[in-house]
């Protein structure tokens, strides 16, 4: 419902989270989505105390499962261990050892998640200083999460949960691998002048590693499809200029349905007009905006995209129109 324009009716679903992770998490996240398209202040200020929330809840998931210092040898042998029985110390069994490592390995890929929402709210509010930051401290749960996943995946077994729990592992996965292949691709499009400082910093880019994760996120049909195929259609159509693979992107996600999502259609209307097809450019921005009339900061950029392609096909008067209704009414200045 978020991408098809509705973040508010997924919120209603969504009900209290209690001390649920992944609820308070996409609680946080569709009020994040809310104040994105409204860009008013209450929404912003909304959206950051419920991403504090889901911050606060997968702290406390991580401080209550963080593995403790058991040594190499102890940790593999816990990872590899086929014994469930309860140990003679009275310690975890095998199995629930896993349990609380997946716990703990979930938490750190909540807070990466949740520190990219925030990044994105500092960029609203021009809080320079706290991008680099927080974007940092997201990239360092990443580092942590993929050394607990490969304990995780040490016994070789196909999947690491019980088939219950399936569709969380599939979800989870796919988070993570979301925000490292975003990490990786968008570090490798700093200027070459800048990437030493960059990684001095802390940050790598592998732009080849960052393509894998992402499409390895949308391959697992998860929670990040959507947001995952998009990245990739930003790298395919904008970065090496091949409208094909992006097309093909399209296709897979409107087989499914979405089509009056803003987002997507947003994208959609402008990778055609790149390649000039000006008529279907046209039809994407006008469903787009049919999706979106809970969202008057997205209509905006929607009717302002919608302008220039009326302008590039000589529609002066309509673009016009379109141009003084954002520079009205945009948040954005």
């Amino acid at each position: 419902m978020a991408w098809d324009g509705n973040p508010a009716t997924s919120q209603v679903h969504i009900g209290e989270p209690g001390n649920d992770l992944w609820l308070n998490v996409g609680q946080g996240q569709i009020a994040f989505s809310i104040a994105m398209g409204t860009g008013k202040n209450e929404d912003l200020a909304a959206a950051r105390a419920a991403l504090k929330r889901a911050e606060d809840v997968a702290i406390s998931l991580m401080e209550s499962n963080r593995p403790e210092d058991e040594g190499v040898l102890a940790s593999m042998w816990k990872s590899f261990s086929i014994w469930d029985s309860k140990p003679a110390d009275g310690g975890p069994t095998a199995s629930e050892h896993k349990q609380k490592l997946w716990l703990y390995f979930s938490s750190l890929v909540a807070q990466a998640e949740l520190a990219l929402n925030f990044v994105s709210l500092c960029f609203k509010e021009r809080q320079w200083v706290s991008i680099g930051l927080t974007a940092r401290r997201s990239y360092k749960f990443c580092e942590e999460a993929e050394t607990i996943l490969k304990r995780l995946k040490a016994d070789g077994a196909p999947f690491i949960l019980d088939t219950a729990d399936r569709e969380e592992e599939i979800d989870v996965l796919s988070r993570f691998e979301f925000v490292v292949g975003l990490f990786h691709f968008c570090v490798s499009l700093v200027p070459p002048g800048l990437l030493t400082l960059v990684e001095a910093i802390g940050f790598q880019a592998d732009r080849e590693l960052g393509i894998r994760e992402l499409k390895s996120a949308v391959s697992r049909n998860g929670i990040h499809f959507i947001t995952a195929s998009l990245v990739l259609v930003a790298y395919h159509n904008f970065f090496m200029q091949e409208a094909e693979p992006a097309e093909e992107i399209f296709k897979s996600i409107f087989s499914i349905g979405y089509e009056h999502s803003p987002a997507i259609r947003l994208m959609a209307g402008t990778c055609s007009r790149r390649v000039g097809n000006i008529p279907r450019a046209i039809e994407c921005y006008q469903q787009g905006i049919l999706g979106a009339q809970t969202q008057p900061q997205v209509v905006l950029i929607l009717e302002a995209e919608l302008g220039n392609t009326y302008f590039m096909d000589g529609a002066w008067d309509k673009a016009a129109l379109l141009f003084e209704k954002f520079i009205t009414n945009t948040t954005n200045r």
